[in-house]
């Protein structure tokens, strides 16, 4: 199922490289460091630093995401696979040694 997903989405990049790798090389790369300032950005402006119960969800949120981060390294680990660009690197449009970097 991986190499076929990866063949069906790897093939529609390569037909798309700049209306469809781009955005999603930006989104990979990029969209986490927006969204926590985005969300920073809502919180601040929103008034909401005064208040005790906003401090406790962001809080609350960050434990959280941590936790799942936590949770996601420890499946990983149990089930320990590789990737299927890793496993097929030939089928892969763009794989080279840029992948992975900026």
């Amino acid at each position: 199922m991986d190499l076929s997903l990866l063949e069906t989405l790897n093939g529609y990049a390569a037909r798309h490289d700049s209306f469809f790798e781009d955005p999603l090389r930006f989104v990979t790369l990029e969209a986490p460091v927006l969204f926590i300032v985005l969300l920073a950005t809502l919180f601040l402006a929103s008034g909401k630093l005064a208040s005790r119960n906003a401090r406790h969800g962001v809080v609350a949120a960050g434990l959280s995401a941590a936790l799942a981060l936590g949770i996601a390294q420890v499946v990983n680990h149990l089930w320990a696979r590789p990737r299927p660009y890793v496993a097929h690197p030939g089928d892969v449009h763009g794989r080279g040694d840029d992948v992975g970097r900026a």
